[in-house]
């Protein structure tokens, strides 16, 4: 069973290595013959990945929405999974008119949103103020927080709602438990996410507006805080 578990998590989007440790008894242990075929018929082909993508709970994703339409300030923070489905994550973000940050180096692999998007804030922790007054955080594919993050990194904004998908259940509520948890792969919880915002009709006319302007101020700011880092890098380089 752990075999199996270790390649099914292999397996799944975005695959990528997984460490499996067993103790010294085990290792030692003699093994059946075909012990291990339940493992390997389990692992994943790629022709096979698209029949076996794993979609959130619908009352889960109900719930989410009705959080991010509701909240006035929200913004979404983005793990590497993202990068297999950045037309999801654009239409959402376009959707709700949110920010979007990546998540933090611990857990970057690839960046999950085009840099050049006006929605686009750099990196959740870069710049804490860009993140300092939301009242809700869309986190997907990321864990929240990463067990070997710094003190520094930032928490969560006071009072905020947190909503939080992540490929394995294990790590939805680890350390913090969000207000609306889901499984599911990361670009399944997009596009549920982004089909149910339709389905509710959307943002009303008022508060898309206010988000807008918000999101231009944020830009503006992060543009400065970007200039700043570069000034720095380059006198530092001087």
């Amino acid at each position: 069973s752990d075999l199996r578990r270790a390649t099914s998590v292999a397996a799944a989007p975005p695959a990528g290595p997984t460490f499996l440790a067993l103790t010294e008894d085990v290792q030692a242990a003699m093994v059946a013959d075909g012990a291990g075929d339940d493992a390997r018929a389990y692992a994943v082909s790629p022709g096979a990945a698209q029949a076996l993508t794993r979609h959130p709970d619908p009352s889960a994703v109900a719930a989410a929405v009705a959080l991010l339409l509701s909240a006035r300030r929200p913004v979404l923070v983005l793990g590497s999974g993202a990068v297999e489905a950045i037309p999801a994550a654009r239409a959402l973000a376009e959707a709700l008119e949110l920010p979007v940050f990546a998540s933090d180096r611990t857990q970057l692999r690839e960046l999950p949103y085009p840099v050049r998007d006006p929605r686009y804030l750099g990196q959740y922790g870069d710049d804490a103020a860009l993140a300092a007054d939301a009242d809700c955080v869309l986190a997907i594919g990321v864990r929240l927080f990463f067990p070997f993050s710094s003190a520094s990194t930032p928490q969560l904004p006071a009072g905020a709602k947190v909503i939080h998908a992540y490929p394995e259940p294990q790590h939805v509520g680890w350390s913090i438990a969000p207000d609306v948890g889901m499984s599911g792969d990361t670009g399944a919880v997009l596009a549920d996410l982004g089909a149910a915002v339709r389905a509710a009709g959307g943002l009303a006319p008022q508060p898309r507006a206010e988000r807008i302007g918000r999101l231009t101020e944020l830009r503006a700011r992060y543009a400065v805080s970007l200039q700043r880092d570069r000034t720095r890098a380059d006198e530092a380089a001087a």
